[in-house]
């Protein structure tokens, strides 16, 4: 499957996922994922519509030292921007 499909768009040290219509736990399975292909400080965008997801995917990122640099929510969708450790 390629990166498209899977809602992946890469640019250097920064990823973008676009996890709209998953339910948790995907969007942190996927947001999981792309982290280990990133470089230390590699940047993270996730997007996500699932309400769970919006008040888990914090907690998550605190439980393996991520830097949650920014969290917006505009018409349903959550998008958080993170650092990697």
């Amino acid at each position: 499957m390629s990166n498209a499909r899977r809602g992946l768009t890469f640019r250097g040290a920064k990823k973008t996922i676009d996890a709209r219509g998953l339910k948790c736990p995907l969007p942190t399975l996927r947001a999981a994922l792309a982290l280990e292909r990133l470089p230390a400080r590699g940047r993270l965008v996730l997007r996500s519509d699932d309400p769970v997801t919006a008040r888990e995917f914090p907690a998550w990122c605190r439980e393996f030292n991520h830097t949650l640099i920014r969290t917006e929510e505009r018409g349903g969708v959550t998008r958080f921007e993170i650092q990697k450790k």
